[in-house]
């Protein structure tokens, strides 16, 4: 039996009440040659028997199970066992418009490129009526480090693992940390560091599900700004031409983690940031409108700041 093109990777945990339109949406692609790895991560409701329910009915579907260790360590355990040419990331409460593989795959193919990515579509309930969140260009192909760029001024593109395509060999030797928090921000940015050229479409055709309280950085505020920084990093050593671009997302980070955040040492230390790359972002015509707005608020002062941030909802 030759390998699957394509390996299609979702973490599981807690998932039932949306898992099952994930995966039908995964089993229906008009792009039929896939191997979709479910990792159970230790759920305690019905999550598991509704993966090998698609075990069971379709052989392109994979039942894993792992005690509880977090999403990277799910992702982690595909990654190992994946046989695909091309990866995919897809989250077990999202979905995927039925041409999602296809339309990535033949964009990286048609363009001989390592990583295909695009805008997509955040919902509530009904994933017919979305809001599109994508670059305003046609498809085309570019460089990693515009496509980079484009994911740190944040024009469309988001450093999330879902909406892509990957060369599987890109992420050899890169596995996603066992943080509590941003273990896709701290992983996501390698294979592009790697990649030869990345094909952009308008809509990747990924379908985001907007779910209240299914992310925050509150908790683990500190693992988060760590991961950022040294993504940020590692992207200047790379690519020193990003520095601004990595500047005005370090900014942006700093921003939301200073608002959240009631640990005096972190507050300080995302102040210094901010007021070390305010005026970088304040002038920077390719930085997003609300980083700007965010970079001058700051000339207000560290009291001010925090409360006029909260009061117009900054956000990352």
């Amino acid at each position: 039996m030759s390998a699957p093109r394509v390996s299609i990777i979702v973490p599981v945990y807690n998932a039932e009440e949306y898992l099952a339109d994930c995966l039908e949406s995964i089993a229906g692609q008009t792009m039929g040659d896939f191997e979709a790895l479910l990792v159970d991560d230790g759920s305690t409701d019905g999550s598991l028997a509704v993966c090998r329910h698609f075990a069971d009915a379709d052989p392109r579907f994979k039942a894993l199970m792992q005690e509880n260790a977090g999403a990277a360590a799910a992702r982690n355990r595909a990654l190992g066992e994946a046989l695909g040419e091309w990866l995919m990331f897809v989250d077990s409460d999202d979905l995927v418009a039925s041409d999602c593989i296809e339309r990535l795959l033949a964009a990286a193919e048609s363009h001989d490129c390592d990583i295909a990515l695009g805008g997509y579509g955040a919902f509530k309930a009904d994933a017919s009526d979305f809001e599109f969140v994508g670059p305003d260009c046609p498809e085309t192909r570019m460089a990693p480090s515009e496509a980079l760029a484009k994911i740190l001024y944040q024009d469309g593109l988001d450093i999330a693992p879902w909406g892509k395509l990957f060369k599987r060999g890109l992420f050899d030797g890169v596995s996603f940390p066992p943080l509590r928090s941003s273990e896709d921000l701290a992983t996501i940015y390698k294979p592009f560091l790697k990649a030869r050229s990345v094909a952009l479409v308008r809509d990747s055709g990924y379908r985001y599900r907007l779910v209240a309280g299914s992310l925050s950085y509150s908790k683990h505020e500190g693992e988060a700004w760590d991961a950022m920084r040294k993504a940020a990093d590692e992207i200047t050593a790379r690519f020193p031409g990003l520095r601004r671009a990595c500047c005005c997302r370090r900014l942006s980070f700093a921003f939301h983690v200073f608002l959240i955040s009631s640990d005096p040492g972190i507050l300080a230390k995302t102040w210094d940031e901010i007021a070390s790359m305010r005026k970088d972002v304040l002038f920077d015509a390719d930085a997003r409108r609300k980083a700007r707005i965010a970079a001058a608020v700051s000339f207000l002062g560290r009291r001010a700041t925090r409360a006029t941030g909260k009061l117009m909802h900054f956000a990352r």
